[in-house]
């Protein structure tokens, strides 16, 4: 695997998993 990939991948993984965290935040400020 090209080491641009992985960064890349790496990349939009964490986007992807600062998004879910906002979006669990979202629901307990929601839910309280």
């Amino acid at each position: 695997m090209p080491m641009t990939y992985t960064i890349l991948l790496s990349q939009d993984y964490k986007k992807l998993s600062d998004f879910l965290f906002l979006l669990l935040s979202a629901n307990k400020d929601v839910i309280k």
